[in-house]
């Protein structure tokens, strides 16, 4: 054969097994050329068969989803749960602060009514409503939440000695959360 034979074709150097030749002579194949043809469009002629996944595959990715989607959900209540915690935390200061503040209080009024004199008792004494009408604020002795030392005021959500304290205070907290 001549190269312009050739043209548009691609040369191929294989190693045949001896038994796999004899079966192709068998068939009828004389040349190596005409078995490899005639094995590549067969090749070409039939789909590839995919392999078919076993029938356990999609329960089992059925059981992945159901899966996922536990652990989302769980992870989502557990985020919400964490929220509820945080606001929790918040408040809670708050809540503690204005229990030992009443009791504070239940105590200095306590001690103030111990320590009257007869006289005082005699005298009429000032109610809630008399004081604020006549512009009298009663002073409140509380405990600073920064320093700890205790100061008088009349504001009762007054928190704080000094407003540098106040700042002092804030300041930490805000170093403390992050």
């Amino acid at each position: 054969m001549s190269n312009n034979d050739h043209e548009g074709m691609k040369k191929l150097q294989v190693w045949v097994s001896v038994e796999t030749w004899e079966e192709l002579n068998s068939l009828g194949y004389t040349s190596p050329t005409d078995a490899v043809t005639a094995g590549f469009k067969l090749l070409l002629e039939t789909p590839a068969k995919t392999p078919e996944y076993p029938q356990e595959l999609p329960e089992l990715r059925a059981k992945v989803e159901l899966l996922q989607r536990v652990l989302d959900e769980r992870e989502r209540v557990i985020e919400e749960k964490d929220r509820r915690i945080n606001d929790l935390n918040r408040f809670s200061y708050y809540f503690e602060n204005k229990e030992v503040k009443v009791i504070e209080l239940q105590g200095q009024q306590e001690t103030a009514g111990e320590a009257q004199t007869e006289s005082t008792r005699e005298a009429p004494r000032k109610t809630r409503t008399t004081q604020e009408k006549s512009g009298e604020k009663a002073l409140i002795r509380k405990k600073c939440k920064h320093c700890g030392e205790e100061f008088d005021t009349d504001n009762p959500r007054r928190e704080y000695c000094k407003d540098a304290h106040r700042q002092a205070y804030f300041k930490q907290n805000q170093e403390l959360k992050k």
